[in-house]
């Protein structure tokens, strides 16, 4: 995908110039396992929990409930997704979203990425096992029995920003974004990057041989 060629910060510009203003996840998210290259991008797969009352916490969940929502995301989920996994009602679960096991099915279904708008666990074995995974922290306590259901494919608001299946998600060291997978936004986005690009190759240039940075940035418009 083209979107790979370009930094977060570029991506950004882009879409405010498409009056996009809040696509970015909030800071809190941030990346605890980096990628194998600068950055990572893939088509976004939505997951949902729904929280259980503090009251109705069980952990004693029955093995065919579990097997049967492995089972959903290992069909569910395709090679290049990014899989991102939010809380209906935006709370912040008191435990794991992603943990060892999970970020294993998730990676070799081929998905490139996970963000938990939440907590992870197992945070040596995500990293060995090398899955880009985007979280706001680690939590030793397991989903499993705090929810009373989830949604696939629904639309849902993970750091401030609501995701739809399909739209593309980019992140790298400086944060995360959503992209729309619909209005011709990617189009226009890539267009965007383009130009700055080649307009930024030229200011460094110009940098680099000494020029001041405000006659650059006069001359060019980017830095």
């Amino acid at each position: 995908m083209q979107l790979a060629r370009f930094k977060t910060g570029t991506i950004a510009d882009a879409l405010d110039d498409c009056g996009l203003y809040d696509q970015a996840l909030a800071p809190e998210l941030r990346m605890l396992v980096r990628p194998h290259s600068k950055r990572v991008v893939g088509s976004a797969k939505v997951i949902g929990a729904h929280p259980a009352p503090r009251a109705e916490w069980n952990h004693k969940v029955p093995k065919e409930r579990s097997v049967a929502f492995q089972k959903r995301l290992e069909s569910y989920i395709a090679p290049g997704d990014v899989v991102v996994w939010g809380v209906h009602g935006g709370a912040i679960m008191p435990c794991e979203i992603v943990g060892g096991f999970i970020a294993k099915l998730f990676h070799g279904r081929g998905a490139v990425a996970a963000i938990a708008d939440g907590y992870i666990r197992d945070l040596d074995e995500i990293t060995e096992l090398g899955l880009c995974t985007i979280a706001r922290g680690t939590h030793p306590a397991i989903l499993r029995g705090r929810v009373k259901g989830g949604t696939f494919g629904e639309p849902i608001a993970v750091g401030g920003v609501m995701v739809h299946e399909g739209d593309w998600i980019v992140a790298d060291v400086d944060g995360t974004l959503v992209i729309p997978k619909d209005g011709g936004i990617v189009e226009k986005v890539l267009a965007f990057c383009e130009r700055v690009a080649e307009l930024e190759v030229k200011a460094w240039a110009d940098v680099a041989r000494g020029d001041a940075i405000s006659d650059v940035f006069d001359r060019y418009g980017v830095l």
